[in-house]
């Protein structure tokens, strides 16, 4: 029993005793997808010749492969980096965009994939080179030595500018700036030289610029024109006080010299100096009186011009304010009913201002608002109700200077005490009803209905709370052939209520036709007897009976003509068929449900179709190329008919009509009335007038600085036409066209013109045309901000400006009528800008002062690390017009170039980094700051500590774990055999010769440690002792046990007899011969240890 115990014991300490645990814990399994981008070509790049193409992939446990796309074609499948691909762009279709994408799986199954990018294969130049003629601009005058400037540009390169003048080549321009200084005082005066431009790119593409035309002046001739000009300000008649700014406007050809301001014929001051202006203090002339401004123009070369002089009033003693206010109640009106808060609102307005606004209730002050809005809240249930009220309002101004309103009546009604009211729509009284009817009734409230009860026989069967109110009556449920009353009553959201006027209806469901013996009742409504009648005569008659009316018959001259079974009965009948003047007797029956019949009084009518409706009180209006006529409707006219000069014009159905003819002809008018069926009547008499000429049509006018064109369109049959000026005649001609100069700035003028015909007869004068002269333009003033790629332009208001025109580089962009103005810049390239005012004249300012912008370059793209060991690779992508790149590890800048990868080594174990990229432009300018990309260093790898241990030729490698390792390598005699993940590994080891082992530990970033210590091992494979026994003829074959052996090979007479798996062995040999036997082992790995000793011996 001691010793089953003390088993025991000892297999738990040997089972506790093994190397790992008891059971594994489960990897978590691998959801993340690779790490996957394309590094090169960017996205949307334009490419040419042969290109790398290049993808970046990593996954932490491993990737399985990785495929890149050209058009949808596999050009990269691998499984290991660096994954590129030679593209020779050349054998692709030129000028055709083409996308490239990247797919990664790990080990795991899992897949990243990137998204497409597109590039634009570009081997061959076919694109036009730009540029611009800058200087001289085309009609331009010029003098001297100039320069002539070429903007060129080129996608690739520019090979060459040619500047020709007439046609012949004077300049090749290689490299920019393109200027040629042309020396004009070589050339021919005062004649025009054709300049144009020819530009052509390193491929021979080419554009032509101009040609434009400049005239050479380089001898100016005596200057003999006087200047021009206006006063600007003040305008005439205006009324001026304190110390105010006289301005002229004035223009000189050549020159301008200076400006003589003369006040009421006083020499006042003189300005040389555009603008031209003087201050004149109004104080210290007479109050209350005209004054006159004279302004006299002198240029350089002496001319003088006097301006039209300006009149104003001086006023510099305001006068007290001696107008009242105006106010009014705005709500509520006058008699209105109100109930609970009501605001009390009036309007009021003065010259100057408001001071305070009294609200009087009942002739008493109740409130006094001196703000806007003029309201005061009345809270009406606090009074008794049913009750009247006044109120008034008086506004005074800030002289105190007072008004009144009149007062108003409201009427306080808190309480409904109002009841509604209604009638019964359907069933009329006394009707006979039967089967399902739907009583219908009218109601209303002066607030709104609660509900409508419905009673039959005084027993309520129904309510309705909604419009319309109606109740399905069964009549089958109520006493046949008796009458039965229908009421309601009506109770109102106030709780008021009102029976309405009840009605009774008889049923009868039950038809008894044989039982009826009262005939109907019958009459001819229409016509009546002894009328004269004509055209088609509506009959009508008119039938009731106590069961029912079954037809109607209509007779005329006792012939049937027509039967009718509903009402109305009714018929229409002809006369035309029938002579004028004869009599006709009509005649009418009814029969009801039980063959009554009765017949109507019959009516005698004369027939009589003759029209003799006269046209009277035919009056006639004459305006321009228009008459219209108008008259009194004769009896039964259905239209008339409208004869100009004996000939028919026109037939209408209104008793006027307007007639569209030229002006200063005569024209004579009838009228005929037609009846209903088309009977003429006799005509009116004859009506003559003479239109008017019309105002001329598209007056319109246009502005040019000081000037006014204007333009009409011609009138027929006019002589000449005449214009005027705010009422005054300035022009009378043949012409269609007018040009009025040397009007005022800011000045609004009116102009009419008239046609006249031959006798000098003006026609009708056009509508008033107004014309607002422009304000001088000046130049706007520019500021700009950038924020990343976006620009804001602003500049100042320009007085009278109706827009802005942007230049950029000093190239027209956009009008535009806002002062700011948003544009996308080019990242890393400086962009320059100015601004001009236009008016809707025409008119274009100077340009504002030149801005530059040059908008941040963003972030680098893509950017990304690896690891390897104390190395870190980063990629970025290109920026687009980037100079350069900055790498900052931990804010501290460690390298700047133009390259797009860096390897930062040397780094230290088990340490986390945070790097950032970022681009700086052509003048060194850092752009947008990549976001930081932390990067952590793996664990420092340690050496294994290596044993072994060895089992004839089995050799056990065993080594210590180490940290952070994801797999260890196995070299032998300095040979790399194999990488495990395990801490052991089993090896064959040969006879007799000595292996030596080392190990190393690798992670996942490719790191590797130290080799551990080095073991040997030596293997022991000795061949079997074989021993041989013969019994008759068996031979009994016997060895020892070699170790590490798994199977023995038996040879007899050095031929291979047999494979055994124990040690022992009998075979039958032959007799009289010797045989011969030997014994070799074999291990697991195959090997073959060497022969053990030979035996022999003969069978008998």
């Amino acid at each position: 029993m001691k010793t089953f115990n003390s088993n025991i014991i000892l297999l738990i300490i040997l089972f506790l005793s093994c190397e790992g645990p008891l059971f594994e814990v489960p990897k978590e399994p691998d959801s993340i997808p690779p790490t996957l981008t394309i590094t090169f070509p960017p996205d949307q790049a334009t490419l040419s010749d042969t290109v790398i193409v290049s993808a970046y992939a990593f996954d932490a446990g491993g990737l399985e492969i990785v495929t890149v796309y050209l058009n949808d074609s596999t050009i990269i499948s691998s499984k290991d980096s660096p994954y590129e691909y030679t593209w020779i762009t050349s054998d692709f279709a030129e000028d055709e965009q083409h996308t490239i994408w990247a797919k990664a799986e790990d080990a795991a199954g899992n897949i990243n994939q990137t998204n497409p990018i597109r590039v634009l294969v570009d081997n061959v130049d076919n694109i036009n080179p730009t540029g611009t003629l800058i200087f001289p601009y085309t009609g331009q005058t010029i003098s001297g030595e100039i320069t002539i400037i070429v903007e060129a540009d080129d996608n690739d390169e520019v090979a060459f500018v040619n500047v020709y003048i007439d046609g012949d080549t004077i300049a090749t321009l290689t490299q920019s700036p393109y200027t040629y200084n042309w020396d004009t005082s070589l050339e021919v005066d005062d004649i025009n030289y054709t300049i144009h431009v020819h530009i052509q790119d390193r491929t021979g593409n080419q554009i032509t610029l101009g040609p434009i035309s400049v005239l050479i002046d380089n001898y100016e001739a005596e200057d003999i024109i006087p200047p021009t000009g206006t006063i600007t300000s003040p305008p005439s008649a205006a009324t001026v006080s304190g110390t105010i700014e006289i301005q002229v406007s004035a223009y000189d050809d050549v020159e301008m010299g200076f400006v003589d301001f003369i006040i009421d014929g006083s020499a006042a001051g003189q300005d040389s100096i555009s603008p031209f202006e003087y201050l004149w203090n109004t104080t210290e002339v007479a109050e209350d009186a005209d004054h006159v401004i004279n302004v006299n123009l002198t240029d350089a070369a002496g001319n003088t011009t006097a301006l039209f002089p300006v009149t104003v009033r001086v006023d510099n003693i305001e006068e007290p304010d001696a107008i009242p206010p105006t106010v009014v109640i705005y709500e509520p009106a006058a008699n209105q009913t109100v109930s609970g808060i009501v605001d009390i609102t009036a309007l009021a307005s003065d010259n100057v201002g408001i001071n305070r606004v009294e609200f009087y209730h009942n002739y008493e002050l109740e409130s006094t608002v001196s703000s806007f809005p003029y309201q005061y809240e009345w809270n009406t249930t606090t009074l008794e109700d049913d009750s009247e009220h006044s109120w008034y309002v008086k506004a005074y101004d800030t002289s105190e200077n007072d008004a009144q309103t009149q007062p108003i009546a409201v009427f306080v009604d808190n309480e409904d005490n109002i009841p509604p009211t209604g009638f019964i729509l359907y069933p009329y009284a006394g009707q006979t009803v039967d089967s399902l009817i739907v009583i219908q009734v009218s109601v209303s409230d002066n607030l709104g209905i609660d509900q409508v009860e419905f009673f039959i026989d005084g027993n309520s069967v129904g309510t309705d709370t909604e419009d319309p109110y109606t109740h399905d009556w069964d009549t089958e449920t109520a006493t046949e052939d008796e009458e039965h009353v229908i009421s309601i009553t009506v109770t109102d959201l106030g709780g008021n209520s009102t029976d309405v006027s009840p009605i009774a209806v008889l049923v009868n469901n039950v038809f008894t036709p044989g039982n009826d013996t009262t005939p109907p009742v019958v009459a001819i409504l229409t016509p009546v007897s002894g009328q004269t009648v004509s055209d088609t005569v509506f009959i009508s008659g008119f039938a009731a009976d106590n069961m029912g009316i079954n037809d109607v018959k209509f007779f005329v001259d006792d012939e049937w003509v027509a039967t009718v079974t509903d009402s109305p009965y009714t018929h229409n009948w002809g006369t035309y068929v029938f002579a004028n003047g004869s009599e006709h007797v009509i005649q009418m029956t009814a029969s009801d449900l039980s063959a009554n019949v009765t017949t109507a009084q019959p009516i005698v009518v004369t027939v009589q179709n003759e029209y003799y409706g006269e046209i009277e009180n035919v009056t006639l209006s004459v305006t321009e190329e228009n008459i219209s006529l108008s008259w009194d409707a004769p009896y039964n006219a259905a239209t008339f008919k409208v004869y100009r000069d004996s000939v028919f014009l026109a037939e209408t159905s209104n008793q006027s009509y307007d007639d569209s003819v030229a002006g200063g002809l005569e024209f004579c008018y009838q009228v005929s009335a037609i009846n209903s069926v088309g009977i003429e009547g006799p005509s009116s008499e004859e009506e003559c007038g003479i239109p008017l000429l019309p105002a001329p049509e598209s007056f319109s006018a246009s502005v040019n600085d000081t000037n006014v064109t204007l333009v009409w369109s011609a009138v027929e049959n006019a002589s000449g036409y005449t214009i005027k000026r705010d009422d005054s005649e300035i022009w009378s001609g043949t012409a269609l066209t007018l040009i009025d100069s040397g009007l005022a700035y800011n000045t609004t003028y009116f102009y009419t013109v008239v046609a006249y015909d031959f006798e000098g007869t003006n026609g009708t004068v056009s509508d008033p045309l107004s014309v607002t002269m422009p304000e001088e333009l000046i130049a706007p003033v520019l500021s700009i901000s950038v924020s990343g790629t976006n620009g804001t332009l602003s500049w100042t208001s320009v007085s009278s400006a109706t827009g802005y025109r942007i230049f950029k580089d000093n190239t027209f962009v956009e009008e535009v009528t806002a002062i700011s103005y948003e544009i996308e810049l080019e990242e890393g390239i400086s962009t320059c800008f100015f601004v001009t005012a236009i008016n809707e004249f025409g008119s274009e300012s100077d340009p504002s002062n030149e801005e530059c912008g040059i908008p941040l370059l963003p972030a680098p793209e893509s950017f990304s690390a690896s690891v390897n060991d104390t190395n870190v690779t980063l990629v970025w992508s290109a920026v687009e017009n980037a100079s350069g790149y900055t790498i900052k590890r931990d804010d501290s800048e460690i390298w700047s170039g133009t390259a797009l990868t860096l390897i930062d080594s040397g780094l230290a174990y088990n340490t986390t980094y945070f790097y950032t990229v970022v681009a700086y432009d052509f003048e060194g300018t850092n752009g947008t700051v990549s976001d930081p990309l932390s990067v952590t260093m793996p664990e420092e790898l340690i050496a294994p500590v290596l044993s072994i241990s060895v089992s004839g030729t089995n050799g056990t490698l065993s080594w210590t774990s180490v940290s952070s390792a994801t797999g260890y390598r196995v070299f032998k005699d300095s040979t790399f055999v194999e990488e495990v993940t395990t801490t052991s590994y089993g090896t064959e080891l040969t006879h007799g010769i000595e292996s030596c082992f080392s190990v190393t530990a690798i992670n996942d970033v490719g790191s590797e440690s130290d080799a551990s210590n080095e073991e040997c091992g030596t293997g022991d494979f000795t061949p079997p002792v074989l021993s041989l026994s013969i019994t008759d003829s068996t031979a009994s074959l016997n060895w020892n046990s070699v170790v590490s052996a798994e199977i023995y090979w038996v040879y007899q007479d050095s031929t291979f007899l047999v494979e055994v798996s124990d040690i022992t062995l009998d075979v039958e040999i032959g007799t009289g011969t010797e045989t011969c036997f030997g014994v070799t082992a074999v291990n697991s790995y195959g090997t073959e240890s060497g022969t053990s000793n030979e035996e022999c011996g003969t069978g008998s």
